[in-house]
C-alpha cells in the first residue's frame, strides 16, 4: 500500500523537492546576481604583476605591460642605435595599479535599475509558481480522497449486487422467479464489478499524480488526512 501523507506534509515536501519551484528560485538567484554586476563595476580594481625580461637589444618600451593588467608609464629602454651585442641582459618590472569608475553619465545606474526590475519580476514569478504548486498539490490530494470515495461506493455496489444475485438465485431454484431474474442479477453484478475495477484504477492513478505533484521518487502516495485549516469565506 502507498505511504500515507497529510496535506501539510505534502505541501512542505513539494516546496523543497519540486523541480519546477527549484528552477523558479534559481532564476531569482540569477536575476539578483545579475543586478549586482553594474554596482560591482563601480568598485575599485587592484591589480599587481611582475615581469622578468631577458634580451639583447630588445629592452624597449613595448616589452612591458601586456599581461600585467595595469597601466605603465613610459620607461627607459635600450636605444634603437645601441651597439649590437649577443650577450643578454635581464630586466625586471614589478608594479601595482588601482582602477575605479568615477563617472559614466548614468550608464551603470540605469543598468542596475533595469536589472533590479528583472529581479523583481523573477521574484513575482517564483511566488506565482509557489501558489500554482500549492494548488496543484491540494487538487491532487483531494483527488485521491474523491477517488477513494468512488472506490468505496463501487465496492459497496458490488456487495449489494452479490446479495441481489444470491437472492435471485435462491428464488429461481425455488421456482418463485423465472430464470431471467438470475440472468439480470448476474449481468448487474458483472457491471458493478467492472465499475469497481475502473474505480481501483482511478484511485491508483490519483495516488501516482499526488506523488508526482510533490516531486517524490515514490511511485504513489496516499492521503493521510486534511490537516490545514481554512477560513470561512465572508458572506
Amino acid at each position: 500500500a502507498p505511504r500515507a501523507i497529510t496535506l501539510r506534509e505534502a505541501i512542505s515536501y513539494a516546496r523543497i523537492h519540486q523541480p519546477s519551484l527549484a528552477a523558479a528560485r534559481a532564476r531569482v538567484a540569477l536575476a539578483r546576481g545579475q543586478a549586482e554586476l553594474p554596482r560591482a563595476a563601480r568598485m575599485p580594481r587592484v591589480t599587481a604583476g611582475a615581469e622578468l625580461l631577458v634580451g639583447t637589444t630588445n629592452n624597449t618600451t613595448a616589452s612591458y605591460g601586456g599581461p600585467l593588467g595595469f597601466d605603465i608609464p613610459r620607461i627607459g629602454g635600450t636605444p634603437a642605435n645601441a651597439p649590437t651585442s649577443l650577450s643578454p641582459e635581464p630586466s625586471t618590472l614589478a608594479g601595482i595599479g588601482v582602477r575605479q569608475e568615477v563617472y559614466d553619465f548614468g550608464r551603470l545606474a540605469a543598468q542596475a535599475d533595469a536589472l533590479d526590475l528583472f529581479a523583481r519580476a523573477a521574484e513575482e514569478d517564483a511566488q506565482s509558481a509557489d501558489l500554482d504548486l500549492v494548488l496543484f498539490v491540494e487538487e491532487s490530494f483531494y483527488a485521491v480522497q474523491g477517488a477513494r470515495a468512488v472506490h468505496q461506493a463501487a465496492d459497496a455496489a458490488v456487495k449489494r449486487a452479490q446479495e441481489h444475485r444470491n437472492f435471485a438465485n435462491a428464488n429461481v431454484k425455488a421456482q418463485l422467479r423465472p430464470p431471467i431474474e438470475l440472468t439480470r442479477a448476474e449481468a448487474d453484478l458483472a457491471r458493478r464489478q467492472a465499475e469497481l475495477v475502473h474505480a481501483e484504477g482511478g484511485l491508483r492513478a490519483a495516488q501516482q499524480v499526488l506523488a508526482a505533484a510533490i516531486g517524490t521518487t515514490e511511485p504513489a502516495l496516499d492521503d493521510g488526512g486534511d490537516d490545514l485549516p481554512y477560513e470561512t469565506p465572508a458572506a
